[in-house]
């Protein structure tokens, strides 16, 4: 038992000489360990120290951080892709659909022109038109309040051009048994 904790110790001390010399997360670093995301405050020899997103100091073996799969947002480049799905009512007109979307995220102040923006008409849904939006914000923290504006935005845009977003619809049959 003693040894099987000391091998744990020395694994983590171990990992924690590698964070410290490699570097592949620093303090102030936006990370996600496995299911883990927050920012990294605090980088010890045996755990770092990351803040979650509830605002919760979580302590990490370092162990976990060189042998686990870690996302690092911000490490060398912190521009992220947003992709946006946005289901229309079939009927509507693809073009003028492309248009309204591709005007409302170039109009917003966040998203990134370089990388630029696209929009694609991607499926023929069960009960709607699918496009995906792809776009670039400069920085993590612009992720959701830029995907809220972006939607709020569409919705505005295609309400005053008459596009309806669908609900899915299903058609139900009853049969009765006659005697």
């Amino acid at each position: 038992g003693i040894g099987f904790g000391l091998q744990e110790i020395i694994a983590n001390f171990i990992s924690g000489i590698i964070i410290l010399f490699e570097r592949p997360v620093r303090v102030g670093d936006i990370v996600t360990i496995n299911n883990l995301s927050g920012t990294v405050n605090n980088i010890k020899i045996r755990a770092t120290t990351i803040t979650d997103f509830d605002n919760r100091e979580v302590l990490l073996p370092n162990k976990a951080i060189i042998t686990g799969e870690v996302t690092n947002w911000t490490l060398n480049n912190s521009v992220t892709r947003l992709i946006i799905n946005i289901g229309v009512a079939y009927g509507s007109d693809i073009a003028q659909v492309r248009q309204i979307l591709t005007d409302v995220i170039n109009a917003h102040p966040d998203v990134l022109s370089d990388p630029p923006p696209t929009v694609f008409f991607t499926n023929h849904g069960d009960s709607s038109l699918d496009f995906e939006i792809r776009l670039f914000v400069a920085a993590p923290f612009q992720r959701l309040p830029t995907t809220h504006d972006v939607n709020a935005a569409i919705n505005a845009a295609l309400t005053a051009k008459d596009i309806e977003i669908p609900f899915p619809q299903r058609d139900v049959n009853f049969k009765t048994a006659l005697e």
